[in-house]
């Protein structure tokens, strides 16, 4: 038998990790060594990611035969491992035995109960529980969602709204969505949905997920207002739940939500999508046609613009491809298209053309920012922002990278800055502009060569464009750029823009 304690140790683990649980629980039988808190830990572990019942009441039995007193930690993975193999009987007496239970202790047992569907002892054990966090709350309403009593989980959530000390997350708000949705109560859904609204909460995927659903099952989805708010956040994932929404209910082939998927997936990025969406169009209205050659030009693909141009030389479309020559330098077939004109130029060219003036001017009505997605969760940047938790990791990258891009002939574009600051200050403000600080928490948080997409609501300024053109080629990153007028693709030193926008 094996009498070393840490020997015993060591081979519980390889034999867990190797996934030969049962030899384990017959070694710690043989074991003349007490077994540590560690080597319990490890077993119970083990057997609920195997669910392996029978092991795990062999491995609690070995804790009474030996003498040893469990503390909170280990009482409370024997409750995960009962509840989880589906035998409350064994957790409910476990947790009566228990002289001290914790809040991992009530939650372990609320949610056993209410995953199985014995939601009236969930309820109990809910009511009587001394305090309680987002997890009680999720654990209790989501198991009234899942077994169908969306009644009982609304109710609970109103407790929750007037406990003071409770703040819902996208986890209870999704499940009380989803009740709303089962009913369905269009009413009972808005008075969640005006709550989102008041707390000012983010409205994360899951939550997204379930007002569809919920809009959708009510009969009250305007699939094409959804959209537009997707196209203007450029929520490329949340657009394709609506369009999966859409292929499901069904829709016509003349609704207005088609025109509002090509403009979704063309603000997105999506060229590909946008142009299947447009050809199973029976007849593409002038939103639709825009959309499709607005989203080619403004993603570096000047010639399929042109050629659905070509298809369509209506007077909304001038506009358009005046836009698109100039973006790519073509200045001189810009202005034969407005001299040969068979009609006078249009509020469409005037439009762009005061828009032009506006920009020039320096006029901004909303301050900019830029956000980022990784690993689905969007990180947003104000110029100077500081109160990202990876601050001081990408102001340290930037200054490393300040260092490198100088050498290959960088030179910040101070002009554009305040004037009553020193220059090394100005230096300072350009370099932690928002999209650069997007593009560094990019570089940092991903692995080596894989593409940085970031989103601006302004258009890029000339300094950030220029850093971002030297970073590209330092990183050897391919970095995306979506401003509010074009998507900036830089590569290598270059930009698919030919530094024109």
């Amino acid at each position: 038998p094996v009498s070393e304690g840490n020997n015993l140790e060591e081979a519980i683990n390889v034999l867990c990790q190797q996934k030969r649980v049962k030899e384990a629980v017959e070694l710690l039988h043989r074991s003349d060594h007490r077994p540590s808190s560690r080597v319990y830990s490890t077993l119970i572990a083990a057997c609920v990611r195997q669910r392996a019942l029978e092991l795990g009441r062999r491995v609690h039995t070995h804790t009474k035969a030996s003498s040893f007193v469990p503390r909170i930690f280990i009482s409370n993975r024997l409750l995960d491992m009962y509840s989880k193999c589906g035998s409350l009987v064994d957790a409910q007496m476990l947790f009566d035995e228990m002289g001290h239970r914790d809040l991992c202790s009530w939650n372990t047992m609320i949610a056993g109960y209410a995953k199985l569907g014995r939601l009236e002892q969930a309820r109990k054990l809910f009511d009587e529980m001394p305090q309680r966090d987002n997890f009680s709350w999720n654990a209790a309403i989501s198991g009234y969602v899942s077994h169908n009593q969306p009644r009982g989980a609304l109710e609970l959530f109103r407790v929750m709204q007037r406990h003071e000390r409770s703040n819902s997350n996208k986890f209870t708000l999704s499940s009380a969505l989803a009740a709303s949705a089962a009913i369905p109560c269009l009413r009972l859904g808005k008075e969640v949905h005006g709550y989102l609204i008041r707390t000012e909460l983010n409205l994360e995927e899951v939550v997204w997920s379930a007002l569809l659903d919920l809009y959708g099952k009510c009969g009250s989805l305007d699939e094409a207002g959804v959209l537009n708010a997707c196209a203007d956040h450029a929520a490329e994932h949340l657009g394709k739940e609506v369009h999966r929404y859409m292929m499901r209910t069904g829709y016509g082939p003349f609704s207005f939500a088609i025109s509002a998927l090509v403009h979704m997936y063309s603000k997105c990025g999506n060229t590909r999508v946008a142009r299947k969406v447009f050809n199973e169009m029976h007849q593409p209205d002038l939103v639709s046609w825009t959309s499709l050659i607005v989203g080619y030009a403004q993603n570096g693909q000047p010639e399929e613009a042109l050629h659905f141009f070509k298809l369509l030389l209506q007077s909304d479309h001038y506009a358009c491809v005046i836009d698109l020559l100039e973006r790519f330098g073509r200045f001189k077939e810009a202005e034969n298209i407005i001299d040969n004109m068979h009609i006078k130029p249009d509020k469409f060219l005037w439009v762009a053309k005061v828009r032009k003036d506006m920009d020039n001017r320096g006029i901004v009505k909303k301050p900019g920012k830029s956000w980022i997605e990784i690993k689905r969760q969007v990180h947003v940047f104000l110029v100077g922002d500081t109160s990202h938790p990876k601050t001081s990791d990408m102001h340290e990258f930037l200054g490393e990278l300040s260092k490198k891009i100088k050498e290959e002939g960088y030179v910040p574009g101070t002009n554009f800055v305040l004037h009553d600051v020193e220059e090394e200050q100005k230096e300072q403000n350009l370099f932690y502009h928002g999209e650069k600080l997007a593009v560094a928490f990019g570089i940092i948080s991903t692995p080596t060569g894989t593409p940085i997409k970031v989103f601006k609501n302004l258009r890029t300024c000339v300094d950030c464009h220029t850093t971002i053109k030297y970073i590209s080629k330092i990183v050897q990153r391919k970095i995306i750029v979506r401003d509010s007028n074009r998507f900036h693709c830089f590569e290598d030193g270059s930009c698919s823009c030919k530094d024109y926008w």
